[in-house]
């Protein structure tokens, strides 16, 4: 079967990558040839990091020489080679002499390698403390640390000015071959608003875990909190759908739950965290979210304070301009921000934002809804009514009456007076749809 020739053959790859990792204990296959062999086997770059991993560990179980399992290191191949065979035709007393005095030079020249060793780690410490150094005054006297967020960051991630203001390198293989691209990269962002926020960007990118940078998000006295996936979203300048960070705003919502990472490219994320939403109907709603997201952003990129608090004027006199239907104002800015994800701009020009606008304005069913929500709005559908609200049932629905038009009270899936989340057999019932 497909299926058994498949396990098989992973069978047969972790037998051949554990027999290179037998060889280089033995001494067999070189260390230095060991990323290569396992590159030849087909072996991705995250499993080949777990195996070099586990020949660490095997090298330090097995010693440093172990001469009789056929390996030896470079400083055991010194010894054999400055070892001297005990000449013939000695006395007893001569042999003994001559061992002693050997045994002597040895343990000399090995105390010399060890001495050497130890010079180079001291060196490295004080190379450490230098580093430290640096962040004191000229007077001796500790840095005050700076209060701004960009400052906070920079020092969480253990960068210097020097180091921030490096751009990022193309590969000299690259611009010698590719004028054109060489050409793009001496013209540069002419925006330099937009070149501090690629900057940025390529400084968060940088890092191979956010975990420790959201750890330290988490922390900031903020007044509405964000989750960790959205820190991860806004980490990147991705889009934020503010109807899932406006359901992560109700009671009961776990801030602290994040993706789980199987393997490139896949991870497990909990159900009720990827679809919990509550939409956004009105003009406070849109405030609210819009504020915690625009604090997390300025967070991580405080150049674009003044930018987004612009912004908020223009979806501001929107929301002034159309009091009657709130949703052009946040269909609007929906718009934007999705436009933003895709190619950055400057959100507070007006020759940016004034395309999106017109076509909210214009948009035939915009215009549909707006005429017909004075007589329709304010009758509830009643086959929706009847409907339990699947949200409530999880916990991040509390809102009353519901914002979809949906039963609170009853439980999605028995019926009965309590959430589903409250009973085990309903939790199950409901995860598993």
């Amino acid at each position: 079967m497909p299926e058994d020739q498949s396990l098989n053959d992973v069978a047969a790859l972790a037998k051949k990558c554990e027999d290179l990792i037998k060889g280089c204990v033995e001494g067999t296959v070189h260390v230095e040839d060991f990323a290569n062999k396992l590159r030849e086997l087909g072996i991705t770059p995250e499993v080949a990091d777990d195996y070099i991993r586990q020949l660490q560990q095997r090298l330090r179980q097995s010693g440093p020489r172990r001469p009789r399992d056929g390996w030896v290191d470079d400083d055991d191949e010194n010894d054999n080679e400055e070892r001297e065979n005990t000449p013939e035709g000695l006395t007893a007393e001569e042999t003994l002499e001559f061992r002693k005095a050997r045994e002597e030079r040895l343990a000399a020249a090995a105390k010399e390698r060890e001495d050497a060793r130890a010079k180079a780690v001291e060196d490295a410490a004080w190379a450490n403390l230098q580093a430290k150094l640096r962040m004191l005054k000229a007077d001796g006297a500790a840095a005050k640390p700076s209060l701004d967020p960009a400052s906070l960051l920079a020092n969480l991630l253990g960068l210097d000015a020097t180091l921030a203001s490096k751009p990022a390198s193309i590969s000299s293989t690259i611009l010698s071959q590719a004028p054109h691209i060489a050409a793009l990269v001496s013209s540069g962002i002419s925006d330099p608003h937009i070149a501090e926020t690629f900057r940025l960007r390529q400084l968060f990118a940088a890092e191979k875990s956010f975990d420790s940078l959201i750890a330290f998000l988490q922390s900031l006295p903020l007044k509405e909190p964000i989750a960790r996936p959205f820190w991860r979203l806004i980490i990147q300048d991705h889009y934020v759908d503010f109807a899932k960070l406006f359901a992560s705003m109700d009671r009961g919502y776990d801030h602290n739950e994040d993706a789980k990472e199987l393997f490139a490219g896949f991870a497990i994320i909990k159900k009720d965290a990827s679809s919990a939403k509550r939409p956004v109907v009105s003009e406070a709603d849109w405030y609210r979210v819009f504020d915690a997201w625009a604090k997390g952003v300025v967070s991580l990129y405080p150049h674009r304070e003044a930018e987004l608090a612009s912004y908020r004027e223009t979806v501001v006199e929107l929301f002034r301009a159309v009091p009657h239907d709130p949703g052009i104002a946040i269909h609007f800015d929906e718009d934007i921000r999705s436009r933003y994800a895709k190619r950055p701009f400057r959100m507070d020009l007006k020759s940016e934002v004034q395309i999106p606008l017109l076509s909210q304005v214009f948009h035939p069913e915009i215009a549909h809804r707006s005429a017909k929500r004075p007589s329709s709005a304010s009758l509830p559908n009643p086959k929706r009514a009847s409907v339990p609200c699947e949200n409530w049932n999880l916990g991040y629905c509390s809102v009353e009456p519901c914002t979809n038009r949906r039963r609170h009270g009853t439980c999605s899936e028995c019926g009965a007076n309590h959430r589903a989340r409250d009973n085990a057999e309903c939790t199950i019932l409901l995860q598993a749809r």
